[in-house]
């Protein structure tokens, strides 16, 4: 025992010992370390104080960011060449800076001092004024400061100014993106930039770099933009949101927010502006939400086209009184929907299972983001069934008890415009690579999933033409010539958590034409303060103003104009009205190569046809209506054979 017990003291020594030397050479081997990198550090300040100088001296130079288009290659932001002043004071004799200021100050109306200042810096590079203009630049060069010079930039430049530009976004001081396409796709449109530079020659042309082709229509967008403004200033309102997309793609076609502001002028815009509240804010949607109430219940067969509900004006949930605009009677299926009507969506939602309508709702896109993958987007808020009390599913019915972004309405309401698929929204259609022209990306439509049967989905779409009739709340949104699907809806404010009892929002999403559908329009019209404060008051009306002028700009014709066009162009000339050839009689010159081009406008389409077939000239017709243009204009040379348009409007 008392060997075993010298031998183990023995060992621990000895292991002792070994530990001690490790030590040493780890702490030796860290002084060593730090000697070498404080003898780098001091020989790089010495060896190259001056390119240090130097180079802290430096701003950031603004390089080439690539292009954005809209769908048809209109540019919506392109980086333009420009020029910035610099000086490097090291060159400039003492004496010399109060002149020199002076002729710098006068030229570019800056502040004779700033500029004093800056030229008495113990440096090599300072900022005089960055993107000056082609004549500032001009006056300086005659100057002849040898200490003085000028650096290429690219300045970021919007030629549409507020046109998208809460799906634009902005770029920075420092030329990065900070909102919307601009942050989302910033290193792509940057491409690989060094933006450190001490070469005053160096170019700022970028090949790296990528331009974005938007899935947004300029022309849209602008009709969009201009219907919108119109109403919120009519209705004295705070704000709205107008989306317009393809329900057969999930292309967005335009997005608006007004108030706007100007990227070129992003320093005078109020912050509370820069939102793009299309996908940012969340709302209670009201009777818009009665669209997928109703399509649940049909969808599960809760409901049968024979049955009647009955509305007396109001009914009792779980001791809560829920009122309808007026005592409506006994409604079918349709006239529930045609009157926007509380009583029945809820009689009819009482059959829900919790849990099923939960899923359903959340298969069409609510409770989560969209994926539009603009930054800042919202989940909405959709709370799970074991959240909800015995009024939870009723209210969510009439759409109250669930928050929803503008974004959220669309998809889903393309859902039932295109037959029950669900597409994610896109914003961008191809990415192409400066160099070379290389196709980088190209969008197609993304299916996320299938959530009604085309049967439904069809059905639906035709209860809700009863809508847009004189019995409809949405009456306000037809356009003519074309049938419309569609729901309004109405809502009360939430302001601090509590519903404000004189504070609205009044919408409208609908799709047309009904059975064959180009667009899905929403919109959104927020705290009206003037002429009304219902849906089918301030956003039916811009919804038929959007919906019609953007079908004449996409040369959709309606059914009538489309079958009268078939007809009349095989053969006319052997009816025409004795009373319009009046009208050509004035302006035919009797040659049989030289003609002279009618007045057309303000005749129908039938008449306009007519009158023409007597020069035998070809027909293209744009747009739906009566005759607002015409080209060539009234008097102009034409010829047999010449293709004449006509443009319709109202």
């Amino acid at each position: 025992m008392g060997a075993d017990k010298v031998i183990s003291k023995s060992g621990d020594t000895a292991s002792l010992v070994v530990i001690k030397k490790r030590i040493k050479i780890v702490f030796i081997t860290l002084i060593i370390f730090f000697i070498i990198v404080f003898i780098r550090i001091f020989y790089i300040q010495i060896a190259y104080k001056e390119k240090i100088f130097e180079y802290s001296s430096f701003d950031y130079i603004f390089k080439e960011r690539g292009t954005i288009f809209d769908r048809n290659g209109q540019i919506f932001a392109i980086s333009n060449p420009t020029l910035s002043l610099y000086a490097n004071p090291s060159k400039i004799d003492k004496h010399s800076i109060n002149k020199i200021a002076g002729d710098l100050a006068r030229t570019l109306n800056i502040d004779k001092k700033i500029i004093q200042q800056k030229l008495s810096k113990k440096s090599k590079f300072v900022w005089i004024k960055r993107n000056i203009s082609e004549k500032e630049a001009n006056t300086i060069k005659q100057l002849n400061y040898t200490a003085i010079g000028f650096r290429k930039e690219h300045n970021r430049y919007y030629p549409f100014s507020c046109r998208a530009s809460h799906i634009l976004g902005f770029v920075g001081m420092d030329n990065r993106g900070l909102e919307g396409i601009e942050l989302l796709f910033d290193d792509l449109l940057k491409g690989d930039i060094n933006l450190f530079t001490n070469n005053s020659n160096e170019t700022t042309e970028n090949e790296s770099i990528s331009d974005l082709y938007l899935t947004i229509d300029n022309v849209i967008q602008g009709i969009a933009e201009e219907e919108l403004k119109k109403s919120i200033i009519k209705h004295n309102a705070k704000e709205g949101i107008v989306i317009v997309s393809d329900p057969y793609t999930g292309e967005i076609l335009a997005m608006t927010v007004y108030p706007d502001f100007d990227p070129n002028n992003i320093n005078k815009t109020s912050q509370e502006y820069l939102r793009n509240r299309a996908i940012t804010d969340i709302f209670e949607a009201g009777s818009i939400m009665k669209i997928f109430s109703m399509s649940y219940a049909i969808e599960r067969n809760l409901v049968n086209e024979e049955e009647k509900i009955n509305c007396t004006g109001g009914i009792s949930i779980a001791g809560h009184n829920i009122l309808c605009t007026h005592n409506h009677g006994a409604l079918n299926l349709e006239g529930i929907l045609q009157k926007s009507c509380n009583v029945g969506i809820i009689s009819i939602a009482k059959r829900f299972n919790e849990r099923d309508y939960y899923n359903f709702l959340r298969n069409l896109g609510f409770g989560e983001p969209t994926g539009c993958m603009l930054p800042g987007e919202q989940n909405g808020i959709l709370h799970k069934p074991d959240k909800w009390s015995l009024l939870t599913k009723t209210q969510i019915a009439i759409g109250y008890g669930i928050s929803v972004t503008p974004i959220q309405l669309v998809i889903a309401s393309n859902v039932i415009a295109n037959g029950g698929i669900l597409y994610k929204p896109r914003l961008i259609k191809k990415i192409v690579k400066r160099k070379n022209n290389e196709l980088f990306y190209v969008s197609n439509p993304e299916v996320v999933r299938s959530v009604l049967s085309s049967t439904t989905a069809y059905r639906m779409s035709q209860l809700l033409r009863s809508v847009i009739t004189i019995d409809g709340t949405g009456y306000e949104a037809r356009v003519s010539g074309f049938t419309v699907s569609g729901k309004t809806g109405t809502a009360k404010m939430v302001i601090e958590g509590e519903y404000a009892e004189d504070r609205y929002i009044g919408s409208f999403v609908g799709w047309v034409p009904a059975d064959d559908p180009v667009l899905t329009i929403l919109v959104v019209i927020k705290d009206p303060a003037e002429v009304g404060y219902y849906g089918g008051v301030i956003a039916a009306p811009v919804f038929s103003n959007i919906a019609r002028r953007t079908l004449n700009y996409m040369k959709v014709y309606s059914t009538q104009d489309a079958l009268l066009i078939s007809r009349m162009t095989k053969d006319i000339s052997s009816k025409t009205d004795p009373a319009l050839k009046v009208i050509t009689e004035t302006a035919i010159n009797k040659s049989d190569t030289e003609l002279r081009m009618p007045h057309l406008k303000g005749l129908s389409l039938r008449e306009a046809i007519e009158v023409l077939s007597l020069y035998k000239v070809k027909i293209q017709v744009q747009g739906s209506g009566r005759v607002s243009g015409q080209i060539p204009e009234k008097g102009a040379i034409i010829k047999k054979g010449q293709t004449v348009i006509v443009q319709l409007g109202y």
